[in-house]
């Protein structure tokens, strides 16, 4: 596939080589909690807002033995105050299957409703013997649902080495009604991964464009985790990535070249003598033209329990990604996987799962 066969919004060029900078942090009105609920026991909470304005959340929960794993859809009506169980995207016995990283989207207004995940075949040795990002549809507003197509899979001739993909995000391309962007990452190797992105604009979506890299093709990174906003027409995607040893938040930028590849996390405790920590899993929201991205560290300890010792945290720009407020703590250690809603021009939803076990949905205001 040529690039200048795409639309110019879903152009991709290969990423400049790393030019990380500190971190600049600026002082911002901290966001203000509103409330907090639980939404389910389990673990990488998203979420979406509907065309009738509820909201439709995803869920991996384990069964109490832990032998079943399912992706469950969530429902509130009351902007996450409360959430019910409507449907169970997937399930399967966990001993041979890993099923995780389930993402929505609508793309209709009938309650025509995708969910992306990871749904891999577990080796008898613990790695994997068969990779897939797995394509789901709901017609009904996520109650029921079924199949639609493998987006991504591959065999693994080595169930121990690191071949695998993760963590799919998708969203509307800018300025379409029905274009798809899928974008994960793609291990190349243990030591590497890139950022991948497939573009499907059959309306039945079942075909998927060639992946294209996004970020890593030219650096020994494990880019991963990623989020993506839109602000003023541009593109802003945050990731993870362990260039010199732990992992870091970067961010790129624009959509079509994804350019000024910087740092905007870099924890604190990995200069200090003996301590090794990290920042992870990012997401990214625009909440009335300010940005806010989640992420987890264990910068506050405890080190050496990455990632089940990490605090949930967030950050704020109010001008469009050039400088940040100092991080803001939402939950304490073991709170992991957050993931992040715009629900209106000042407030957000920031969901996590808690030490308990929990998916939290905690509403949040900027004003």
């Amino acid at each position: 596939m040529k690039l200048s066969s795409l639309p110019s919004c879903l152009v991709l060029a290969l990423l400049p080589t790393l030019a990380a900078a500190s971190p600049s942090y600026k002082s911002q009105h901290e966001p203000k909690l509103i409330h907090a609920a639980d939404m389910t026991a389990g673990t990488y909470p998203r979420a979406i807002r509907l065309a009738d304005n509820s909201l439709l959340g995803t869920v991996t929960q384990f069964s109490p033995s832990k032998d079943t794993t399912s992706l469950l859809a969530l429902k509130s009506t009351n902007d996450g105050e409360w959430w019910s169980a409507i449907g169970t995207i997937d399930t399967a016995t966990t001993s041979a299957h890993d099923l995780d990283n389930a993402y929505p989207l609508q793309v209709a207004a009938d309650g025509h409703i995708l969910a992306v995940f990871r749904n891999h075949d577990r080796a008898p040795d613990g790695g994997f013997s068969w990779y897939r990002i797995t394509l789901t549809q709901s017609t009904d507003g996520g109650s029921t649902w079924e199949y639609v197509t493998q987006i991504w899979e591959s065999g693994n001739p080595d169930p121990s080495a690191k071949t695998g993909a993760w963590e799919p995000f998708m969203r509307l391309a800018s300025g379409y009604d029905t274009t798809v962007q899928m974008y994960y990452s793609k291990e190349t190797s243990t030591a590497d991964q890139n950022i991948m992105l497939s573009v499907s604009s059959d309306t039945s979506y079942t075909s998927w464009s060639p992946a294209v890299t996004v970020t890593g093709s030219t650096l020994a990174t494990r880019d991963g985790m990623l989020g993506v906003a839109e602000l003023d027409g541009r593109l802003y995607m945050v990731f993870e990535s362990q260039p010199t040893g732990h992992f870091m938040i970067f961010m790129v930028e624009d959509g079509a070249t994804w350019e000024n590849r910087r740092i905007i996390v870099d924890p604190t405790c990995s200069a200090a003598a003996g301590k090794t920590c990290h920042a992870g899993a990012p997401q990214i929201a625009n909440v009335g033209g300010r940005l806010v991205v989640s992420f987890m560290t264990d910068e506050d300890g405890p080190y050496g329990s990455w990632p089940s010792g990490a605090s949930a945290k967030m950050i704020v720009s109010v001008d469009k990604a050039r400088s940040w407020s100092a991080p803001t703590t939402v939950a304490p250690s073991g709170s992991m996987w957050p993931g992040l809603l715009a629900l209106d021009d000042d407030s957000f939803l920031y969901m996590y799962q808690n030490s308990r076990g929990t998916a939290v949905a905690s509403r949040y205001s900027l004003a």
